[in-house]
C-alpha cells in the first residue's frame, strides 16, 4: 500500500496535480505538513490526506449548509416532466444515464498563497524517505474539497437545468441526465459541451461510462 501511495503521487506530479518532491528545509517557513496515508476501498487504493491532525481542517469555517440532490430530487424532475408533456400531448418517453466527473476535487484549483497549507507527506517502503509534494488542487480529506466541490456541482445543474432546459441532478461527482428518445443526441452533445466549457472533464471509458436506458 505504500508503494501505491508512492505511485500515485508520482502520476500526480507528472499530471501537473503537484510539484515535488521538496526537501524538508527546502519548504517555506510557516508551511503546514498533513499526512498522506493509503486507505483500502474494496479493490480500490484511495489517497487521503489527513488535514484534521494538522489543524488545516480547524482553519476552515463553513456556515452555509448546502442542500444534496438525492434520488427522490431526480424522480421529483422526472414526475414533473411527464405531467407537462402528458398535458401538451406529447412523447412522454424517457431515458437516462449517468456522467462520472474524473477526479473531481483534482480539478478545482486552489489559490496560490494556499500551497503553504496544502503539503503532504508520505513515506515510503524501500527507504525512510518523507515526499513532500505542494498540491495544487483541492484534495480528498480537507473540509474545503467538499464545500468548494459542491458549489461547482450546483453551478453545472443550474446552467444545464435552467439555462439549457435539461433534465439532470447530481449527487456529489455523478450526474443523473435524462431525455425523450426523439432529442436523446442532442441533449447528449449539450450536456457534454456544458462540461466543456465549463472546464470539467467526465469519465469517457470504463466501468463509470454508462449508456441510455
Amino acid at each position: 500500500m505504500d508503494e501505491a501511495v508512492l505511485k500515485e503521487t508520482e502520476e500526480e506530479s507528472a499530471k501537473g496535480w503537484a510539484d515535488g518532491p521538496w526537501e524538508l528545509g527546502s519548504l517555506e517557513k510557516g508551511a503546514t505538513i498533513s499526512r498522506r496515508f493509503p486507505l483500502l476501498q474494496g479493490e480500490k487504493i484511495r489517497m487521503i490526506d489527513d488535514y484534521s491532525v494538522s489543524g488545516v481542517n480547524d482553519s476552515c469555517t463553513i456556515n452555509t449548509k448546502l442542500d444534496l440532490h438525492v434520488i427522490d430530487t431526480f424522480v421529483a424532475a422526472a414526475k414533473s416532466y411527464f405531467e407537462e408533456m402528458d398535458a401538451c400531448g406529447k412523447d412522454v418517453s424517457l431515458q437516462a444515464k449517468a456522467y462520472d466527473l474524473k477526479s473531481a476535487y483534482r480539478q478545482i484549483p486552489i489559490r496560490n498563497d494556499h500551497l503553504n497549507m496544502n503539503t503532504s507527506a508520505s513515506s515510503t517502503v524501500r527507504k525512510v524517505l518523507w515526499r513532500f509534494i505542494a498540491q495544487g488542487h483541492c484534495l480528498f480529506g480537507a473540509t474545503h474539497s467538499v464545500y468548494n466541490f459542491l458549489c461547482l456541482a450546483r453551478m453545472i445543474h443550474c446552467i444545464s437545468s435552467r439555462g439549457a432546459k435539461l433534465i439532470t441532478t447530481n449527487f456529489y461527482d455523478d450526474f443523473i441526465f435524462a431525455s425523450n428518445c426523439v432529442l436523446r443526441e442532442s441533449a447528449k452533445n449539450c450536456m457534454e459541451l456544458i462540461f466543456l466549457y465549463t472546464g470539467w472533464e467526465f469519465a469517457t471509458e470504463g466501468k463509470k461510462t454508462t449508456s441510455f436506458f
